[in-house]
């Protein structure tokens, strides 16, 4: 698998190799940005609201940092066949670092109109805005739907991506491969670290003017460094010699480490009229019941009027394996009970939201954008959000953005 160390040095012996007068250089690189200032209220004393699993969250505040961001691109043409790329982007993180401000560095290699190869960091193809996610000026939402994005919070990974293209009907037919590697922070009451390694995938998509069809199937192998369910398991392992038999199947169940993900998604978009029509549904499987099996989607429908563009949507999150329930234990072990009870209950996802919202397009190259959410969560149904503790009743959050988004 390539290391961040062979990724920089071949990006450094690529622009080394192309410097051949100033001229040249000029003409031959393209520098362009992005950004979002955005003002976000949300959260309540019970759940604190975020975007993905890898945000802090808010509980019943106002904050600038969790949508807004700024990103610079350099985009180099070494030759008609070698294509540079490079793009930074600032926002709010945990343990902020150069590394992860860094979203894609690759070498692109054109063999001939219809296959390309690229080499280095790169969004993963998995969802419909994936190449995009990051700049909020393409979408017409202030956010993108919480219930279909918030699970997977990889904004890119390192390897190696495969692109082959073809003229099918009125459109073209494109196929995507990949192999890489990815990592991405899950905030509870700590930062854990996931890895996702080895990450495989194929995604095709059919696109025209009009249209674009999309089907996706990505596999990762995860592990985290959670000490608590290390620490769970090993407690849930020694009950069982001590008079719990049945912690031996819990003890299984509760840990995610060294287990496959599976990722299947399909989508669909409409553009013509005015009309602007999105959906994707997907499905996320993994090997334990910790997490369980998930089923998500959202529907977006938005008209553009002169240079505004109202729209609606909603989404839903459901662990369609149920939420598992920790059978009774002899009275010594009761509270390791309702610890494990707990972390199950924190895991299960079971929400839907309607959001509302305008984006008035003041410029070519700036958009303001207003949006309304609000969320339902069933009784113990908020894994998407930040809790102190499992919820005990049903809930409903409401969050309010305003956003800036620009280009550069």
């Amino acid at each position: 698998m390539i290391t961040k160390r062979t990724l920089i040095f071949l990006l450094l012996s690529s622009f080394s190799t192309i410097a051949v007068s100033a001229n040249t250089f000029e003409d031959n690189l393209r520098i362009h940005g992005f950004g979002t200032l955005g003002l976000t209220n949300a959260g309540n004393d019970n759940l604190g609201y975020r975007y993905n699993v890898a945000q802090e969250a808010l509980f019943d505040e106002y904050s600038l940092k969790q949508n807004s961001n700024i990103g610079i691109q350099f985009d180099f043409k070494v030759s008609e066949k070698i294509d540079l790329n490079l793009q930074f982007l600032l926002r709010d993180r945990i343990n902020n670092s150069f590394n992860k401000s860094v979203q894609t560095a690759y070498i692109n290699y054109k063999f001939n109109p219809n296959f390309e190869l690229r080499l280095g960091r790169s969004a993963t193809d998995v969802y419909m805005i994936s190449e995009y996610k990051q700049v909020s000026f393409a979408q017409i939402w202030a956010h993108a739907p919480t219930e279909f994005y918030g699970h997977l919070a990889v904004d890119f990974s390192d390897g190696i991506f495969g692109l082959w293209k073809k003229p099918l009907f009125d459109g073209f037919l494109r196929t995507r491969l990949w192999f890489s590697q990815g990592k991405y922070s899950y905030v509870t009451t700590e930062e854990l670290e996931v890895d996702m390694q080895p990450m495989m995938g194929v995604s095709l998509s059919w696109e025209n003017n009009d249209w674009q069809l999309r089907l996706t199937y990505n596999q990762s192998y995860m592990d985290t460094n959670n000490n608590l369910f290390d620490s769970l398991k090993k407690t849930l392992d020694t009950a069982i010699n001590l008079g719990w038999p049945q912690a031996s199947q819990i003890s299984k169940d509760v840990s995610v480490n060294k287990s496959w993900v599976r990722y299947y998604v399909t989508g669909v978009a409409y553009n013509h009229n005015n009309w602007l029509v999105q959906s994707e549904l997907g499905l996320i499987t993994t090997e334990t019941q910790l997490v369980g099996d998930i089923f998500t989607g959202y529907l977006s429908i938005g008209k553009r009027i002169n240079s505004f563009t109202p729209f609606a949507m909603i989404g839903w999150s459901k662990t369609i394996t149920g939420r598992p329930n920790v059978p009774s234990s002899p009275a010594p072990f009761s509270r390791l009970q309702q610890l494990t009870q707990n972390v199950f209950d924190l895991n299960y996802s079971d929400q839907k939201s309607l959001s509302l919202g305008v984006r008035w397009d003041i410029k070519h190259n700036i958009a303001i954008k207003a949006q309304w959410d609000r969320t339902w969560i069933d009784k113990y149904g908020g894994y998407l959000y930040s809790q102190p503790q499992p919820l005990p009743n049903n809930s409903q959050l409401d969050a309010y953005f305003l956003n800036v988004d620009f280009m550069f």
